[in-house]
């Protein structure tokens, strides 16, 4: 492409220095298209005795001037045309031979893959077992956060089923507790805190009393059935009187409102109706 245009701005210089444009030599003209030329033109046409007032180029006489200054820089283009191609060659030649073997698609899918600008400067640097071992700590951060957040949840979950069956276990206490005669109703907190270190929960909901192994029911005193909260509230009439109240009236922890002497004690706090209680049990002994 570059020799074919420096011809051309040669070729374009000749025809400048002659008068002419390209293409504009006439094979035939009359006497006023000759008189219109250059006067450098005019003599390269001559009359044409077939046709008067007719005037036709004689080749012989157009004036060529010498093209050895063209035929110089058209060899020394093509010269510097053919430098060119094989330094290009020889470029691409040594190019392929640095980057044998590696597939380019491969490697820029393996580069897209860097987290950032500072891993790609590693890799360039051939420091590979550097990425690796950021990459594998940044893995292992992120595998301890993902374990904790699961033991996280896990003890939220726990948390949340032991409330919940704290709360099942104390519904089976109360049940116990109510459907006890006589039992004192200032007395039901203490019950509950004592059951909650004697009694736990079993699978279909049931509270029940453990063996030391912490997996065997004990037996009640039947020796079939498991010993239940109501069983064990009736057992505590001896140990802890005051959960009851004296002679046994009233019906559950509902019932008492008044205690012996009939005092009223249903406007007391559960600590000071226990309290009471306690000393009208005393009293009674």
């Amino acid at each position: 492409m570059k020799l074919k245009q420096i011809a051309a701005e040669v070729i374009a210089a000749y025809a400048s220095r002659a008068g002419l444009m390209l293409g504009a030599i006439t094979a035939e003209v009359d006497e006023h298209a000759l008189a219109a030329l250059p006067e450098s033109q005019r003599g390269w046409y001559e009359a044409d005795a077939a046709k008067p007032g007719s005037f036709k180029v004689n080749l012989a006489r157009v004036d060529i001037e010498d093209v050895t200054g063209l035929k110089s820089t058209v060899a020394a283009t093509r010269k510097e045309a053919a430098d060119a191609k094989a330094a290009a060659t020889a470029r691409i030649t040594a190019m392929e031979e640095l980057y044998k073997g590696i597939d380019p698609v491969k490697t820029r899918a393996m580069l897209a893959k860097f987290d950032n600008e500072e891993e790609a400067g590693l890799i360039a640097a051939g420091k590979i077992d550097e990425v690796l071992t950021k990459r594998m700590a940044k893995r292992d951060a992120d595998t301890l956060r993902q374990i904790t957040e699961a033991q996280g949840r896990e003890a939220g979950a726990l948390e949340v089923a032991s409330t919940f069956m704290e709360r099942v276990l104390d519904n089976e206490i109360r049940s116990a507790v109510n459907g006890c005669k006589g039992f004192h109703a200032p007395a039901v907190e203490d019950a509950l805190l004592r059951a909650r270190g004697i009694f736990s929960l079993s699978d279909d909901g049931k509270a029940v009393r453990l063996a030391e192994d912490g997996e065997t029911p004990v037996f009640g005193k039947d020796g079939k059935t498991a010993f239940s909260p109501t069983e064990w509230i009736e057992s505590m009439r001896e140990t802890a009187p005051h959960w009851f109240i004296s002679g046994g009236s009233g019906g559950g922890a509902g019932g008492g409102k008044n205690i012996g002497g009939g005092q009223d004690l249903s406007g007391l706090s559960p600590t000071a109706r226990l309290t009471a209680a306690r000393a009208a049990q005393n009293a009674g002994k």
